[in-house]
């Protein structure tokens, strides 16, 4: 009997001794990397306590080692020295491996990681549930890492809710301007139409980045459904930013504009496709959303009247039916269906104006939670 006490005893020790060993090690651990800190003031408290939950359950062990080098050197040194040794490290790799996609890129892609590491711990109801009406994001600063959550405004229509920017972008029909806002079931097109069925930290937050930041819609018309179905009907057009070389979709400007693309002439814009909208109170409510090309668009009215091959233009006239085709398009990087609608809609366009309302930088310090 004493002995059986006795062992026990010496295991409780035994564990008790391994989870200081545990904690301290932690500890350690997370003294060589930078702490989290929580700025959600612009977020939907419930999404925020999501990723928050996320972010706990997030390692920096997870990382290659070269991001966790430059995480220690962060710590150490700051954000902005360990982008700058990160930088030159990239340089000194691309003198030898110009291919080398890290080295092209391991600045963006150092975020990304941390990003994709927290999205992994993220539920999948909740990721169904919370995306992409809502997104956070991964930056460095000083010696910390700040998680920056965000979310699109709700609000009440006629016919139910609805979700816009806090920017209140609008656009003008007659005499009057109006909030432009988009049903769930649209932000979830949207979402579809730029990513397939794929998520990711980095492709939501694209999305979030349109619905949230674009300032451009143009008003328009296409034709209607059921009973306008004969009609033309408003709707709103609008466009991504291709400007950055260093991104995918900067190939558009080659592709389509090529030797015509003169930067002198503005900042270039792709042409993402065309929502109908209802207007309802202060909203102009997108109802529904039309990939460029696809029945009801201008672009497939122009097919129709252009003087193409029966094969060229049955094969876009069947594309105005499947909604992934441009994506299996731009994957195999095939652009001869934008030229084609180019020709007659223009698909990248250029402007000196911003389209797009910039991203407020995380720079001074202010309350903030840490995770």
């Amino acid at each position: 009997m004493q002995n059986e006490k006795a062992n026990r005893r010496k295991k409780k020790l035994a564990d008790r001794q391994r989870r200081e060993k545990e904690r301290s090690a932690s500890l350690a651990r997370r003294a060589e990397f930078p702490e989290f800190v929580f700025d959600d003031r612009h977020a939907d408290q419930e999404f925020a306590d999501v990723v928050r939950s996320a972010v706990k359950k997030f390692d920096f062990a997870e990382l290659p080692s070269i991001e966790q080098t430059t995480y220690k050197v962060m710590r150490k040194e700051g954000a902005a020295i360990a982008m700058a040794k990160l930088r030159l490290a990239m340089a000194a790799v691309r003198a030898d491996q110009p291919d080398n996609t890290y080295a092209q890129l391991g600045d963006i892609a150092w975020m990304l990681t941390t990003g994709e590491r927290v999205f992994a711990h993220i539920p999948e109801a909740d990721r169904q549930r919370f995306f992409p009406q809502n997104d956070y994001r991964i930056l460095p600063h000083q010696d910390r890492i700040v998680v920056q959550c965000s979310s699109l405004l709700r609000g009440r229509t006629s016919k139910g809710s609805v979700w816009y920017s806090r920017f209140r972008p609008t656009v003008q029909f007659g005499d009057r301007k109006y909030v432009v806002a988009f049903t769930r079931e649209v932000l979830v097109r949207l979402q579809s139409r730029f990513l397939g069925n794929r998520m990711s930290y980095a492709a939501l937050g694209d999305v979030y980045g349109f619905l949230e930041l674009c300032r451009h819609f143009e008003p328009c018309q296409v034709w209607g459904d059921g009973e306008r179905r004969n009609e033309r009907v408003e709707a709103v057009t609008f466009f991504e930013d291709v400007s950055q070389e260093r991104y995918w979709n900067h190939r558009y400007v080659g592709a389509v504009l090529g030797a015509g693309y003169d930067p002198a002439n503005g900042k270039p814009y792709y042409r993402v496709g065309y929502c109908p909208v209802a207007l309802d109170g202060e909203f102009a409510v997108a109802k529904t959303f039309i990939p460029p090309g696809f029945v009801k668009t201008p672009e497939y009215e122009a097919i129709c009247r252009a003087s193409l091959s029966p094969w060229e233009k049955k094969r876009l006239q069947e594309m105005a039916r499947d909604e992934m085709t441009l994506l299996r398009l731009m994957d195999e990087d095939d652009f001869s269906a934008v030229r084609c609608y180019h020709a007659s809609v223009p698909q990248v366009v250029q402007s000196h104006e911003e389209w797009y309302f910039s991203y407020e930088v995380w720079s001074s310090p202010r309350k903030v939670d840490n995770v």
